[in-house]
């Protein structure tokens, strides 16, 4: 019976050598182990706590049956103590030895263990001592039956235990491992491998490694080259930049600083360059880094978000890849590294709190791995640039970040020309294509996105299309009305606007044009725009920001005002924080609430608001708009602190004529009679632009032949509903 078990054990370490070729070498460490440690001595006195490892069957398993053995009173096999007595200590280190030149002998010196840590040891400059613990934390981490072997052993896992048994199994000074173990070593910057340094209670030998995850997957492969290995941890961006740095007007400052900034840190070879680009969704932030890198004549790679099997890698994971290809990197002439989706490594200071709460989160780092990441941050080798949406990084983070641009939409005229680019040769007018940009929501890739759709319809061969197939820049609008809707958005406006914005049709007291020459010079000031409603003042405001090529921040009191205390102030303070980080002129419609008169407030906090909105448009180094209908009602001590006080007035009679024909002829009216009907608008002495967009609006949901009579009838109406005169208009 005991010789059949032996026999047993022999065939079933055979078997392990046959079916996983690293058994030899599994077998091989496991003996150095034993030697080292001391796991063979002793063998001959009992123990009721656990049963010798030497007995285990997943160590039989790699190495085989090596102490004398007999069969107890329930049939299981136990150590011949008798025997073991008579071995003495020295017989079994005799067989262990000439058991590990066995296994020794069977190892493949190219198994896919050693030949791939051996590369990347290469790769990362690694001595014989760190190759020698990555090779043993992943076998720990990949071999399960090994794992187990070892923890059979009850081995305690103190960093001087990690050092000895790193140093058994490769064969090299202990001194050198503690040295590769250490927090600032090669594998730990790599992200690699880590080990504690504080020994804890429960944590055994096997259990003291941390190992980046993939790393088990890429080191045991079988077909890999030191190119696929590289890869793994970085690889360069081959898509090509669709835009230079020209096509982003609204960040020329940023851009002219990074291009001196960067190819500074690339020539001294700085470490701890790090840029932050943040804003919405779609803005153009990874475009714009391309254009970066192509200017700057630099290389530019970037961590895959996606592992080997096309999986995620998320949180500590990525930032530990990361680490690793910086390293890989490091030596790299003229490279930029590039992070996306920074959200999903570095963790929120809400994440953080979260963690501490005890809730899940997958991205909160350990005190340790914080400092541990606080440490790439100021020495990564490479400069890079950390993409997100959304910069509520734990100020820790922030503070170690050389610069940062916030994306914006785009304004415009940029968003024009970009709509133009990517609706080319899809016949859209220039009228269709502002519809779609003026919507303040259309960034870049939503045009782009939409442009591509009216692209796929356009595409179908036209004996396929039905007569009632809609057509490519019908579905484009659709479809970006639809994406608008998922954001919260509004759709697009399906009806043009009614009065295209001309300043010639504005009645101000103020030249216009002068006005907008001097926010062009000197673009910080304060605006108070007063006058009837309808009278231009809103839309003025935003053709002053067109003309600007800046992007607008509209506030209106209901976004502002709040029930709780002191929380209508943090709005205003916030409502100046987003226009001053846009580089927006900011306009506050309807201002009236805020700039009332300070001797009527019935309220503490009617006066505190006032006070928080004057504070802050002293402070604003912008452009700040406010509108009201109600100027008398405005408090005397607030007026003073605008230094434009623009009145807008009704239309004047030529006006009032020659924007009747402008809009006559645009509902399909000929020219010829609306001339002769625009004469009769001189009665109506108090139309407004906004009268006249109100009823062509009213004309064309109403449908039927237009005339200049019906527009006619239509303006009569708007004045009369504002009090006026029901005048009768006729020849």
């Amino acid at each position: 019976m005991i010789l059949a078990k032996r026999l047993a054990h022999l065939f079933q370490a055979l078997d392990a050598s046959d079916r996983d070729p690293h058994a030899p070498l599994l077998g091989a460490w496991l003996i150095r182990l034993t030697l080292a440690f001391g796991w063979h001595r002793h063998l001959d006195k009992e123990s009721i706590f656990s049963e010798p490892i030497l007995l285990d069957s997943d160590y039989v398993r790699y190495v085989g049956e090596l102490v004398p053995t007999r069969e107890d009173e329930d049939g299981d096999t136990v150590i011949d103590r008798a025997a073991m007595r008579k071995l003495g200590t020295a017989g079994i280190e005799k067989r262990l030895l000439e058991r590990l030149e066995q296994l020794e002998a069977a190892i493949n010196p190219k198994l896919p263990l050693l030949r791939n840590s051996a590369r990347l040891g290469k790769v990362l400059g690694l001595n014989r001592a760190e190759v020698g613990v990555l090779r043993f934390a992943v076998a720990l981490a990949a071999f399960r039956r090994f794992h187990a072997a070892v923890a059979a052993a009850n081995q305690p896992g103190g960093l001087d235990h990690v050092a000895l048994a790193v140093a058994a199994i490769a064969n090299v000074r202990r001194a050198l491992v503690v040295k590769a173990l250490r927090p600032d070593g090669a594998l730990h910057r790599a992200g690699l491998v880590r080990v504690d340094a504080a020994h804890r209670a429960g944590h055994d030998l096997e259990t003291r490694f941390d190992v980046m995850g993939r790393l088990p997957h890429l080191l045991l492969s079988s077909q890999l080259t030191t190119d696929d290995l590289m890869a793994a941890f970085v690889r360069p961006v081959v898509r090509q930049p669709r835009c230079t740095l020209a096509d982003f007007p609204h960040l020329a400052q940023d851009a002219a600083t990074l291009i001196a900034l960067v190819d500074g840190a690339l020539t001294t070879r700085a470490k701890g360059v790090n840029l932050l680009f943040y804003g919405p969704p779609g803005t153009g932030k990874t475009e714009f880094a391309q254009a970066l890198a192509q200017a700057l004549g630099a290389r530019l790679v970037e961590t895959p978000a996606q592992d080997e099997a096309g999986e995620p890698i998320q949180g500590q994971e990525r930032l530990r890849a990361y680490a690793a290809a910086s390293s890989i990197t490091a030596r790299a002439e003229r490279t930029l590294m590039l992070l996306d989706e920074a959200e999903d490594v570095l963790p929120t200071a809400g994440h953080s709190l979260l963690s501490l709460l005890g809730g899940d989160d997958d991205t909160a780092p350990t005190r340790g791995a914080k400092a541990w990441t606080n440490w790439l941050l100021e020495n990564n080798p490479l400069p890079t640039i950390w993409i997100t949406n959304d910069a509520t990084f734990d100020p820790a983070y922030l503070r170690r970040f050389a610069y940062a641009v916030r994306f914006p939409v785009p304004p415009e005229g940029v968003r024009l020309a970009i709509a133009r680019q990517a609706f080319a040769g899809l016949g859209a007018s220039d009228e269709w294509l502002m519809r779609l940009v003026r919507h303040e929501a259309a960034s870049p890739a939503l045009l782009a996105q939409a442009a591509q759709v009216a692209r796929w319809v356009a595409s179908r061969p036209a004996g396929k299309r039905p007569e009632t197939a809609v057509s490519p820049l019908a579905a484009a609008e659709r479809a970006l009305s639809a994406s608008l809707a998922l954001l919260g958005e509004q759709g697009v406006p399906r009806l043009p606007a009614a009065t295209a914005l001309d300043w010639a049709f504005l009645n101000l007291d103020i030249d216009p044009e002068q006005l907008v020459a001097a926010l062009s010079r000197q673009p910080h000031a304060t605006l108070c725009f007063y006058g009837p409603p309808g009278t231009g003042k809103t839309e003025f405001a935003h053709g002053i920001a067109r003309a600007l090529d800046k992007p607008i921040v509209v506030k209106r009191a209901s976004d502002l005002l709040s029930k709780w205390l002191g929380e209508s102030e943090k709005a205003i303070a916030a409502m100046f924080r987003e226009a001053r980080e846009r580089g927006a002129v900011l306009l506050l419609d309807e201002a009236d609430s805020f700039l009332a008169d300070r001797r009527g407030a019935h309220a503490h906090w009617e006066v505190t608001q006032t006070n928080e909105l004057l504070t802050q448009m002293e402070a604003f180094d912008g452009i700040f708009i406010c509108t009201t209908n109600l100027v008398e009602q405005l408090d005397a001590a607030s007026l003073r602190r605008f230094a434009f006080k623009v009145r807008f007035d009704y239309l004047t009679a030529s006006q009032r004529a020659a924007l009747f024909v402008q809009e006559a002829v645009r509902l399909g009216v000929p020219r010829d009679e609306a001339e002769a009907w625009s004469g009769r608008t001189r009665a109506l002495d108090r139309l407004t632009p906004g009268d006249f967009a109100a009823a062509v609006k009213r004309l064309r949901l109403l449908g039927g032949a237009a005339s200049g009579e019906a527009l006619l009838h239509a303006l009569r109406e708007e004045v009369v509903a504002k009090g006026g005169p029901r005048q009768r208009l006729g020849f």
